[in-house]
């Protein structure tokens, strides 16, 4: 039905198009690539990505050995046909995963610096070795297309973690538990106090975030701001940065009445700050020259 002889060994994976978009050090093809390459008996079938110009180039130098099939409605026959799921970077699908999973399919999972939640984890996955990177993510795919006995065993290990904690019994323990854990009345927790994200998870999320957008990123954050209605707040900084990168390599920008008034109102707020710390240094001033005139 695929297309494939019935002896290869399909390597599947599912989603979106987006989530296969290559970040630097993070690039799926390149790993499909070495993987096909190095195993002339594996096919890799691709749920979701069209086959746009990349990946048809990639499919005729590897003897037609790649299939992005796109979206899908009915998955049945692409489980039926897999033996090995290699989980998508640098975005992978947690559901689909869990799916193909709990029918024994042994998985891949995505390398390490791809960190949560863009890739999967939790305590089903806890048994299934995470790639420490790419290249050890190859590794281990052509591993598994070699072991066909190591391919069973991992799978059936998989599919009974995957059956304990996301099928209805495992499910319903866990509810239950959050259940008794519910606090008795209702609190607001500050956030004054909360840890800011890692630098290597901050990074890659602003890096996902505007991945495809033409424009920088500091128009792109701003763009999307005001589309979904969030205050912008500006200091001197970023005002300076806004004028010197955004406008100069936009200045059609400036007719966005959003910008305008942002720009305006961090003027106007810098302003009215420096005015306040005046008025406080001449009051303290003031005060204490009164009490030196004391007698």
């Amino acid at each position: 039905m695929l297309g494939m002889p019935s002896e290869a060994i399909v390597l599947l994976t599912i989603g979106n198009a987006y989530k296969y978009r290559p970040l630097p050090g993070l690039d799926f093809l390149d790993a499909v690539a070495a993987i096909l390459h190095a195993c002339p008996q594996a096919y890799v079938v691709a749920v979701g990505p069209r086959p746009d110009a990349r990946w048809m180039a990639l499919r005729e130098s590897t003897g037609q050995r790649l299939l992005a099939a796109g979206p899908q409605l009915d998955l049945a026959r692409f489980h039926e046909a897999a033996d090995v799921y290699l989980e998508g970077f640098p975005i992978g699908s947690p559901t689909a995963l869990l799916e193909v999973g709990l029918l024994g399919i042994p998985c891949v999972r995505a390398p390490r610096n791809v960190p949560p939640p863009f890739a999967v984890d939790g305590i089903a996955l806890s048994g299934v070795r995470q790639p420490v990177d790419v290249a050890d993510y190859v590794r281990a795919a052509i591993a598994l297309v070699r072991n066909e006995g190591e391919r069973r065993v991992l799978g059936s290990a998989l599919a009974g973690a995957i059956r304990a904690h996301h099928t209805e019994p495992g499910w319903l323990d866990y509810a239950q538990i959050a259940e008794s854990a519910l606090p008795e009345r209702h609190r607001v927790y500050s956030l004054a106090g909360a840890a800011p994200l890692s630098t290597h998870l901050r990074d890659l999320s602003v890096a996902l975030s505007t991945l495809g957008h033409a424009e920088d990123t500091l128009t792109f954050t701003f763009r999307a701001a005001f589309e979904l209605g969030l205050p912008v707040r500006l200091d001197a900084a970023l005002a300076k940065a806004l004028v010197t990168r955004c406008l100069v390599g936009d200045p059609r920008l400036l007719r966005r009445t959003w910008l305008l008034v942002a720009l305006v109102e961090s003027v106007t707020g810098h302003r009215l700050l420096k005015g306040i710390r005046r008025a406080r240094q001449r009051l303290a001033l003031g005060t204490t020259r009164s009490e030196r005139a004391r007698p």
